[in-house]
């Protein structure tokens, strides 16, 4: 679906609300700039054609910076990623649907690094993943017993 028009709202403070929207009317996406911040920056959330959240971030200097989040249809959590001026860099986690965490882990200049771990739907430990420089060095699966707790 096309984008069509934007709106703008303005506020006492100086800052600007920008409403950007798909052709049916549908909002598509939403940019709260502070005075200074320039074209493009500021606070931004993007929306499906059903009007649900599926991304929210801060841009600065035209590129993400800080927590990124997504979203499910349902409206929970997805993932969150840290990103330093458009490089993924700290902490990354994802979720299952329900919401229960999927994997947990960092990157550090968009690689993977260090201790990685990935979960079931019940949040029990599955595997966990050791990487060095983007480089997987060492992989470990867990055995779990018949009520899927860990042994």
């Amino acid at each position: 679906m096309a984008l069509v028009s934007c709106g703008i709202e303005r506020y006492d403070d100086g800052s600007k609300l920008y409403k950007f929207y798909y052709f049916d009317g549908t909002l598509k996406k939403t940019q709260l700039q502070k005075p200074g911040e320039g074209i493009g920056n500021g606070y931004w959330k993007y929306y499906d054609e059903d009007g649900n959240i599926t991304k929210e971030f801060q841009r600065t200097g035209g590129k993400s910076n800080g927590m990124v989040k997504f979203y499910w249809k349902n409206g929970k959590l997805k993932a969150e990623e840290f990103m330093v001026f458009g490089v993924l860099t700290g902490s990354y986690t994802s979720y299952y649907e329900r919401g229960s965490k999927e994997y947990l882990g960092q990157k550090v200049n968009g690689k993977f690094e260090g201790v990685w771990l990935h979960f079931n739907g019940d949040g029990d430990t599955l595997q966990k993943f050791l990487y060095k420089n983007g480089e997987l060095i060492g992989e470990t699966s867990l055995a779990q017993t018949k009520n899927n707790k860990l042994k």
